[in-house]
C-alpha cells in the first residue's frame, strides 16, 4: 500500500510539473498573427480593403501583404464559377483561374508594392455584372478598382488595379482578367520611331481649326486648340492562337480619324509585332465609340488620334 501511494505521488508530480511545459510547446507560435479586418460591400470597403494592402507594402510588412492577397483567392472556385455562370463557361474560367493563380498573385504582390510607393488614389466604381456576363446566375456584386496618378487628369495615367467581387463576406481579386492599356502618343515627336512604321504610313500635319470648326479637318488632337477624343465604350480586343503560342507581350499601334459623330473611321496600322494582333486590334476598334474631340470654340470636330494597344499574355 505505502508503495502504491508513493507511485501515485510520484505520477502527479511528475503530471504537475511536464504540463505546463506542454501546453507552452503546444500554443507557442512565434509567427504574427495576420490583421482582421472587415469590409462593408461597397466602394468604400473596397477601397479601405486595398488601402490596408497598400499600407502592408509601404511599411515592408511581407507577412501581412501575403496573407491579406491569399484572402483575395475565391473559395471553392471550380464549384463558385459553375454555380455562377453555368457549367460551360465556369469551367473554361476555373481551369485557369486554378492553373495561373500562384503566377497570377506574384505579379499582383508586385503591382501593389509598386503603387505602395507611388503618388496617386485609389478609385473605385460599381460594375452591373449582369451587363459584363451574359451567363451570369443570381447576383453579383462585381467592383473596378483603379489607380490614378496624382497631378494627371487624362485616362492613359490611370492604372487599372483589377476586378474584385464580393463573396463570403470578402472581397476576391478576379486574376483572370488581363488589362490591356490604351493610351495616345504624339509621333510628332518621334515617339515610334519611323523605322517601325510600314512604308507610307505616317500622321498628316497639324492643320489649324477653322473658324466654323465642323468643316474641313480632320485635324491633329491636341494641337491649334484642338482637344483629344475619349472613348467611352472599348471592348478589349481578343488575343490569337499564334500570340499565345508565341508568348507575346507588345504593342500595335494604330491611327484612327474620330468623326465629330464619335465613330471611328479610316483605321490604319502604323506598326505591329504581327501574329495578327492588328487584325484584332482594327476588329476591337471598328466597335468602339468616342466621345468627339472639341475644337476652340466647343464644337465636335473630326480628329487623327493615334492610339497605342498593349496586349499582354493571357496565359
Amino acid at each position: 500500500m505505502s508503495f502504491t501511494r508513493s507511485l501515485n505521488s510520484a505520477i502527479c508530480l511528475a503530471a504537475l510539473l511536464l504540463f505546463p511545459t506542454t501546453r507552452l510547446l503546444a500554443t507557442r507560435d512565434d509567427s504574427p498573427a495576420p490583421t482582421s479586418h472587415v469590409y462593408s460591400d461597397n466602394a468604400a470597403g473596397l477601397r479601405q480593403f486595398l488601402q490596408d494592402m497598400l499600407a502592408a507594402a509601404k511599411s515592408d510588412d511581407q507577412f501581412e501583404l501575403s496573407t491579406i492577397i491569399k484572402e483575395t483567392e475565391i473559395p471553392d472556385y471550380e464549384t463558385w464559377y459553375t454555380s455562377t455562370f453555368g457549367q460551360e463557361k465556369g469551367e473554361s474560367w476555373a481551369e485557369p483561374y486554378g492553373k495561373m493563380l500562384d503566377e497570377h498573385e506574384k505579379e499582383f504582390e508586385e503591382l501593389i508594392k509598386q503603387l505602395a510607393h507611388q503618388d496617386g488614389k485609389i478609385s473605385i466604381r460599381k460594375v452591373d455584372a449582369s451587363k459584363r456576363y451574359d451567363t451570369l446566375k443570381g447576383k453579383l456584386d462585381l467592383f473596378l478598382a483603379d489607380w490614378e496618378h496624382a497631378g494627371t487628369r487624362n485616362d492613359a495615367n490611370t492604372h487599372h488595379i483589377g476586378y474584385f467581387m464580393f463573396i463570403d463576406g470578402k472581397f476576391r481579386w478576379d486574376s483572370t482578367v488581363e488589362f490591356i492599356r490604351v493610351e495616345r502618343v504624339d509621333f510628332s515627336n518621334g515617339s515610334v520611331p519611323q523605322n517601325d512604321m510600314p512604308k507610307g504610313a505616317g500622321v498628316q500635319q497639324s492643320l489649324p481649326a477653322p473658324s466654323g470648326e465642323t468643316s474641313g479637318g480632320p485635324f491633329s488632337s491636341g494641337k491649334n486648340g484642338v482637344g483629344y477624343p475619349s472613348c467611352v465604350y472599348c471592348p478589349d480586343p481578343a488575343y490569337t492562337e499564334e500570340a499565345i503560342r508565341a508568348k507575346f507581350h507588345g504593342s500595335v499601334v494604330l491611327q484612327v480619324i474620330v468623326g465629330p459623330d464619335g465613330l471611328p473611321t479610316n483605321i490604319q496600322t502604323l506598326k505591329t509585332p504581327g501574329l495578327g494582333l492588328d487584325e484584332k486590334a482594327i476588329e476591337a476598334v471598328r466597335k468602339w465609340r468616342f466621345k468627339p474631340a472639341l475644337g476652340p470654340q466647343g464644337n465636335p470636330v473630326a480628329v487623327i488620334t493615334p492610339i497605342v494597344i498593349t496586349f499582354r499574355n493571357p496565359q
